[in-house]
């Protein structure tokens, strides 16, 4: 499963954080798109947690059908916009060592 490869890769960087980005089309009302946005972002948090990524690295975020990457259009560009990204982050500490190196 890709989430499993992912979870090797984030334990590999334990300086990091991660936000969990729900998505969906543009079916469905706005406020019932914005719930399913959150609602998919904190079952795969939930996941990653369940494989053993430390909850204070995870940020859910939903943002309902307001980004969408492909025309709602057609039925492939509603699927394809029905999607969860991440977006990987240097936490405090790893931002506090690069800053230290840099000086030294």
């Amino acid at each position: 499963m890709i989430l499993d490869k992912l979870v090797v890769v984030l334990d590999s960087y334990p300086d990091t954080n991660i936000e969990v980005q729900g998505h969906t089309d543009s079916k469905g009302s706005e406020i019932y798109n914005q719930n399913l946005s959150e609602q998919r972002a904190a079952t795969i948090s939930g996941y990653l947690y369940v494989k053993g990524i430390a909850y204070n690295r995870l940020t859910i975020k939903g943002f309902g059908e307001n980004v969408p990457k492909y025309s709602n259009d057609t039925s492939k560009g509603q699927t394809q916009n029905s999607r969860v990204e991440f977006m990987i982050t240097a936490n405090e500490k790893m931002k506090a060592d690069a800053q230290q190196n840099a000086v030294d």
